[in-house]
């Protein structure tokens, strides 16, 4: 039935399918990019959309939010709040529970600076991180800072600090 399909969202989930003042999920061109990504399984659909902005929005740094998701992807670029944004609007309106996570970390470069990623909801993998701000992480994996001394502030539905 329903429940056993792997687009199913249990209830304890769906309030991270929803629309948020950063998160437009009705946005015509997010709906577009999420149907135009659209794979057959919610594991290739995280997959595509991941490269997407990963490999599509430039970095850029500052602080706080300047774009939310429908501003990041016209511009393409943001940085890692904005391009957290456009993660979780593309896999909300793809049907995949998504919500943002806070974390103070150190970078390859040494520094430290307070980062903000998104994770999504893999029926099977659980929550699984998408860190698109740089080209050497994957889906899951993340490879420009170090995730074993850093420390996780928040994980939240929504993100609106600007």
């Amino acid at each position: 039935g329903l429940r056993s399909s792997p687009w199913y969202v249990p209830a304890s989930l769906r309030r991270y399918i929803r629309s948020t003042a950063y998160c437009n999920i009705t946005d015509p061109n997010i709906v577009y990019l999420a149907r135009e990504l659209s794979g057959n399984t919610t594991h290739s659909t995280a997959l595509n959309l991941f490269s997407w902005v990963r490999d599509n929005v430039d970095y850029s740094f500052y602080y706080r939010t300047r774009y939310g998701a429908s501003g990041t992807l016209r511009r393409r670029t943001g940085n890692c709040v904005d391009q957290a944004h456009l993660m979780v609007a593309l896999a909300r309106t793809s049907g995949i529970p998504a919500r943002y996570v806070r974390r103070y970390c150190r970078f390859i470069s040494g520094n430290w600076y307070s980062h903000v990623w998104a994770q999504l909801w893999i029926r099977g993998r659980g929550w699984v991180t998408a860190d698109t701000t740089h080209t050497m992480n994957t889906l899951g994996h993340v490879y420009n800072w170090n995730t074993s001394v850093s420390e996780v502030r928040e994980v939240l539905l929504e993100y609106d600090l600007h």
